[in-house]
Protein backbone atom coordinates (compact mmCIF):
# COMPACT_ATOMS: atom_id res chain seq x y z
CA UNK A 1 0.00 0.00 0.00
CA UNK A 2 1.66 3.25 -0.80
CA UNK A 3 2.36 5.77 1.78
CA UNK A 4 -0.93 8.22 1.18
CA UNK A 5 0.74 11.02 2.79
CA UNK A 6 3.45 11.18 0.56
CA UNK A 7 1.43 10.46 -2.58
CA UNK A 8 -0.81 13.92 -1.35
CA UNK A 9 2.83 15.56 -1.26
CA UNK A 10 3.99 14.31 -4.38
CA UNK A 11 0.55 15.29 -6.15
CA UNK A 12 0.69 18.69 -5.16
CA UNK A 13 4.57 19.03 -6.09
CA UNK A 14 3.68 17.95 -9.32
CA UNK A 15 1.12 20.08 -9.39
CA UNK A 16 3.13 23.16 -8.92
CA UNK A 17 6.00 21.90 -11.59
CA UNK A 18 3.24 21.35 -14.08
CA UNK A 19 1.97 24.58 -13.24
CA UNK A 20 5.12 27.06 -13.27
CA UNK A 21 6.22 25.22 -16.63
CA UNK A 22 3.87 27.53 -19.08
CA UNK A 23 3.38 30.68 -16.31
CA UNK A 24 6.98 30.85 -15.01
CA UNK A 25 8.23 34.36 -14.04
CA UNK A 26 11.36 36.02 -14.42
CA UNK A 27 11.22 37.42 -11.11
CA UNK A 28 11.63 34.40 -8.41
CA UNK A 29 10.67 36.38 -5.38
CA UNK A 30 7.17 36.82 -7.47
CA UNK A 31 6.87 33.03 -8.07
CA UNK A 32 7.44 32.43 -4.72
CA UNK A 33 4.64 34.53 -3.43
CA UNK A 34 2.44 32.92 -5.74
CA UNK A 35 2.98 29.64 -4.69
CA UNK A 36 2.45 30.76 -1.36
CA UNK A 37 -0.50 32.70 -1.95
CA UNK A 38 -2.00 29.18 -4.62
CA UNK A 39 -0.58 26.66 -1.96
CA UNK A 40 -2.79 26.80 0.66
CA UNK A 41 -5.70 24.54 2.08
CA UNK A 42 -9.08 25.52 0.13
CA UNK A 43 -7.14 27.45 -3.47
CA UNK A 44 -5.72 25.01 -5.00
CA UNK A 45 -6.13 21.75 -3.09
CA UNK A 46 -8.32 20.43 -0.18
CA UNK A 47 -6.60 18.08 2.77
CA UNK A 48 -7.11 14.79 1.71
CA UNK A 49 -9.48 12.62 4.36
CA UNK A 50 -8.16 9.39 5.05
CA UNK A 51 -11.12 7.12 5.78
CA UNK A 52 -10.74 3.52 7.55
CA UNK A 53 -13.03 1.03 6.63
CA UNK A 54 -13.37 -2.46 8.37
CA UNK A 55 -14.37 -5.21 6.90
CA UNK A 56 -17.49 -6.68 7.27
CA UNK A 57 -18.40 -10.59 7.18
CA UNK A 58 -20.92 -11.67 4.60
CA UNK A 59 -24.18 -13.00 6.22
CA UNK A 60 -26.05 -16.43 4.40
CA UNK A 61 -29.43 -15.04 5.81
CA UNK A 62 -31.80 -12.84 3.57
CA UNK A 63 -32.91 -9.54 3.89
CA UNK A 64 -36.25 -10.13 5.74
CA UNK A 65 -34.67 -12.88 8.22
CA UNK A 66 -32.33 -10.04 8.88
Amino acid sequence: MPDLLNLFDNLRANFFRYYDTPFGLAEPLLEKERKELLDQDGVTWREPWIEVLRDYSSSTETLEQL
